[in-house]
């Protein structure tokens, strides 16, 4: 008696993937996994800080894909607030490539003209993706009851004074932080600044998220009044390699 064996063959596929962060707060780790044939390199610029005039704007984002014999890790540098760009350094196929996402700009800080490092063929047509942060939204004042002409023409006037909201930078989620919240009376003297009378209630402005959210905006009268810089810091920079065999 004869058998007929058959042998199903089914397609073996040997690809496999590793995905690295590196933020700020965390050590990096340079080696690059035995038989990479194909690197995905994204980088997102922090986010601007909030100020008493606007939301902070997000980070720049950018994004390549580049097919490699050899690949290595030179240097980076995550985006933070004052340094604000995110650089990555790599070597490919013996060259060297530097990758910059720019920091979000703020109204007194335009980081969106930050030098770039030396040497850097900067220009958004080298990568596959490159992403603009949002601009940050202006603070908005609403006037809704003058409560009195007092002497010397001081105006007493009620107002709801919200920050602007930062702006997002490229993420599946919101990055961007939110505007402050306040509810008051400001004054206005003959000669001098408006400046708050009655805090009545304020809710203060949230942080940027990571990576490149922009911080919410501040207040102006709560800020003079009270001597403080209240707004939005900008989120972190941050680096993701993804590295397919």
């Amino acid at each position: 008696m004869k058998y007929l064996i058959l042998i199903l063959l089914f397609p073996f596929s040997s690809f496999s993937q590793e995905v690295r962060t590196f933020l700020a707060d965390r050590t990096a780790d340079y080696s690059v996994p035995s038989g990479t044939k194909e690197v995905i390199i994204e980088c997102w610029g922090a986010g601007g800080n909030g100020n008493i005039y606007e939301g902070g704007s997000g980070g720049d984002y950018l994004l390549k894909k580049i097919l490699v014999n050899t690949f290595s890790i030179e240097e980076h540098s995550i985006g933070s607030s004052g340094s604000p760009n995110t650089i990555l350094k790599v070597k490919v196929n013996g060259n060297l490539l530097d990758f910059v996402a720019k920091g979000g700009k703020e109204k007194d800080n335009n980081f969106q003209n930050n030098p770039l490092p030396n040497n850097s063929d900067f220009t958004t047509s080298n990568f596959d993706f490159y992403y603009k942060g949002e601009n940050g939204s202006l603070n908005t004042i609403s006037e809704f009851s003058t409560l009195t002409n007092e002497n010397n023409n001081n105006f007493y006037v009620r107002i709801t004074e919200i920050g602007g909201d930062g702006g997002n930078s490229y993420y599946p989620t919101s990055t961007k932080g939110k505007g402050s919240v306040l509810l008051g009376t400001i004054t206005k003297p003959q000669y001098g600044n408006w400046i708050i009378q009655d805090n009545i209630s304020f809710n203060l402005p949230t942080n940027g998220i990571t990576p490149g959210g922009g911080g919410g905006g501040g207040s102006k009268y709560f800020s003079s009044s009270n001597t403080l810089n209240l707004f939005g810091k900008g989120g972190l920079g941050m680096i993701r390699i993804t590295f397919n065999k």
